[in-house]
């Protein structure tokens, strides 16, 4: 079953278990236990605890398994479910103080095509991770999150026809990150950021890093300077990573005038109190499929450096 938005009774199911939940007390200390057979993180979390194995059932949000911080937590491909729809495992990021910033690796199962989303507490999906094919896994990019709870979901692709897989031999772990934004000189982008409205703030002088972690990844900054000049910028691709600049939403004027691995500049006129947008996307060569190869630099960073005369 593919990773779509969840139906009416899911949506529901997410935004009843903000009120059913336990809250994680911020004050609360995580620490390291040794279990014997192997280490397990615990949170003081009204009794709940953050193993490094999958607890079934959790295949509605209610259920969700507590997430351990930076750990991978091994999950499986279970049972059908009773409508006899594919397994899915749902997993949960405490609630917090602010935005945070979510990352998450999930590794592949021999010929099970996996998808990996995270949704808010109401339902909405946030950020999809199906960038590859039969036995790979998938990774969510860094991705700005409230301070509520989120939920992670991870199931195989529903392919018309094709019967879902059930008990898979092997695990599929999951590793998820989650902290501060780090933001400002020298810190990354963060997703969702692939439209104009949605641009990651950045002031010139300073500079950024950040991923296309997807075939049609777009991240677009908002750069600001503090007085009229000529705004400077280049954007340094990973290995073999052709990308491409762009100056408008409708991408009418793009920069790409070096390949795989170069780096692509830019001057703009700009003046103080309005922002001069910048896009940064991938070049593809044409009747790639991402699925069949994955593509190079998912998990290499750019960099964009921007600065302002006189």
């Amino acid at each position: 079953m593919s990773l779509a938005v969840p139906e009416a009774a899911d949506r529901a199911a997410l935004a009843d278990v903000v009120g059913r939940v336990v809250r994680l007390d911020p004050a609360a200390v995580v620490r390291l236990r040794d279990t014997g057979g192997g280490v397990a993180l615990w949170a003081r979390f009204g009794g709940e605890r953050a193993e490094l194995v999958e607890r079934e059932p959790n295949n509605t949000p209610g259920y969700a398994n507590l997430l351990p911080m930076g750990a991978p937590l091994r999950g499986t491909i279970g049972k059908l479910n009773a409508d006899g729809r594919g397994d899915v495992d749902y997993f949960r990021v405490p609630a917090g103080k602010g935005p945070r910033v979510v990352d998450a690796r999930l590794e592949g199962i021999p010929d099970v095509d996996l998808v990996l989303e995270i949704y808010d507490p109401e339902g909405r999906r946030i950020a999809k991770s199906d960038e590859h094919g039969r036995g790979w896994g998938e990774w969510l990019q860094p991705t700005t999150i409230g301070p509520g709870e989120a939920y992670l979901a991870v199931r195989e692709v529903w392919i018309q026809g094709a019967s879902p897989t059930e008990e898979a031999a092997d695990p599929s772990p999951l590793t998820v990150r989650w902290g501060a934004p780090q933001l400002g000189q020298g810190g990354w982008e963060s997703e969702p950021n692939d439209w104009p409205a949605a641009a990651s703030s950045l002031r010139a002088p300073g500079r950024v890093r950040g991923y296309l972690g997807r075939a049609d990844d777009q991240d677009w900054f908002a750069i600001t300077v503090d007085h009229d000049g000529p705004l400077t910028g280049a954007v340094s691709a990973p290995a073999g990573v052709d990308l491409v600049l762009m100056r408008d939403p409708a991408g009418k004027r793009p920069i790409d005038k070096h390949g795989a691995g170069g780096t692509e500049e830019f001057v703009v006129e700009a003046h103080a109190g309005t922002p001069v947008l910048i896009g940064i996307a991938r070049k593809l060569p044409p009747g790639v499929d991402v699925k069949a190869q994955p593509l190079q630099g998912l998990d290499d960073p750019y960099e964009l450096k921007v600065d302002v005369g006189p």
